[in-house]
């Protein structure tokens, strides 16, 4: 069964050599143009097609399955995201700022300590 497909790229060979020699005989492409494409055409034949036929099968076949497989292991990966947890600590904090609203009430306690002194002052004059 391999023999068969085998001898279907046999054209592809004198095709590539085909325009190779058609520089030379482009002044006079009527006449020298036949004998020079027969002669050398038969002999690539048959030695581009035996090399090409078995490196085109490997290649495809054990390329394509590992390539899929490693690409589904990566996903799970951003499941570890949830550690935004600790960002919550920050709450607690703006407890502390009320606690300072009770320094600056005892500061207006001492003002009214201030007004009795002005009250003896009237009372040495009628002595």
């Amino acid at each position: 069964a391999p023999e068969e497909p085998v001898a279907e790229p046999a054209p592809v060979a004198p095709a590539a050599e085909a325009p190779a020699p058609a520089p030379e005989p482009a002044p006079e492409m009527q006449e020298p143009a036949a004998p020079v494409a027969e002669q050398p055409v038969a002999e690539p034949e048959p030695v581009a097609v035996a090399e090409p036929v078995q490196a085109v099968a490997p290649e495809p076949v054990a390329v394509v399955e590992p390539e899929p497989v490693p690409v589904v292991e990566a996903a799970p990966v951003p499941a570890p995201e949830p550690v935004v947890e600790p960002v919550q600590a920050a709450e607690p904090e703006p407890v502390v700022e009320p606690a300072l609203a009770v320094e600056p009430e005892p500061v207006a306690v001492v003002e009214p300590v201030q007004a009795p002194e002005p009250q003896p002052a009237p009372t040495a004059e009628p002595e």
